[in-house]
């Protein structure tokens, strides 16, 4: 499987930074899920918002520029000793202003 060039801790600390909420939005719970291409050469591409609750819509959209920005380069995934290109679902917990992630292949 692709793996990102960075820690999801770095990722999560600049999601940390640079995702602002609101008073309302502070007090949110949800899910939002972003995916992308990671092809071959371990280039991610091809990002779009899978699911993000309308409520949320400004998290997710603050999440995906920052993940769409900073997120694209990876180890290429690797399918019996070739490299492949592979989607790759991230899953970003929000909790009160608080973020978490989590990859799914």
């Amino acid at each position: 499987m692709p793996k990102p060039k960075v820690s999801l801790i770095e990722i999560e600390n600049m999601l940390k930074v640079r995702v602002l909420f609101n008073d309302k939005e502070l007090n949110m719970k949800g899910q939002i899920v972003i995916q992308c291409l990671v092809n071959c050469e371990g280039k991610a591409g091809d990002f779009q918002i899978v699911h993000c609750p309308s409520e949320m819509a400004n998290i997710g959209f603050q999440i995906f520029d920052v993940l769409k920005n900073n997120f694209k380069d990876w180890e290429a995934g690797v399918q019996r000793k070739q490299k492949v290109d592979v989607l790759v679902k991230t899953i970003i917990h929000v909790d009160k202003g608080r973020i978490k992630i989590n990859m799914n292949y």
